[in-house]
């Protein structure tokens, strides 16, 4: 009976101890990511930032066939467009596509934008941590309060994975954050 108690007391308290966490603070560096991006691997998370063009949105195969021809026209399936026709079209859609709204689409390559709500750490050593919600708000501010950031948020930058050290437990696959700051 005593063996049997003493095995549940440790039982409990193992237990209890894996559900508090680590009551120790660490000191992380990593890469900030965002939370929501669909493809976490290592090759994706490494690579930089996507940047799109602010000019215009991409040629289509009939539009670069047409410029090729230096006509201004495009033709597609026996329909003949144009250049005077194309030029009022695109002169209507184009105002639409401004910049701010181009760079709150979301990134491929995981970098912060203007629709990250959620944030992640990508550490040195490869492991994933998410951020808790307290976290997530730091991370924003610190985002808003950075030049790129702010860059970023107004249309005239892209999106970002900037270096940051954090302060704070690490629950499982989670930071309980205490301290965020960009390096």
């Amino acid at each position: 009976m005593m063996k049997r108690l003493l095995f549940l007391s440790l039982f409990a308290s193992a237990v209890y101890a894996q559900a508090v966490g680590s009551q120790t603070t660490n000191t992380l560096q990593g890469v900030l990511f965002d939370a929501g991006c669909k493809d976490r691997s290592a090759l994706n998370l490494s690579s930089p930032p996507e940047t799109l063009s602010a000019a215009k949105p991409a040629e289509t195969a009939a539009e670069s066939q047409a410029k090729a021809k230096n006509t201004g026209a495009v033709s597609s399936h026996g329909i003949n467009v144009d250049a005077k026709t194309i030029a009022a079209e695109r002169a209507d859609v184009l105002p639409h596509q401004v910049a701010d709204l181009r760079t709150r689409q979301a990134d491929p390559t995981c970098a912060l934008t203007g629709s990250t709500v959620g944030y992640s750490l990508l550490l040195d050593d490869g492991r994933i941590l998410n951020l808790d919600e307290g976290g997530n708000t730091m991370a924003n501010e610190a985002v808003v309060l950075s030049k790129e950031g702010r860059a970023m948020l107004n249309g005239s930058g892209y999106g970002f994975k900037p270096r940051v050290r954090v302060v704070g437990r690490v629950r499982g696959d989670r930071v309980i954050v205490e301290r965020l700051a960009f390096l």
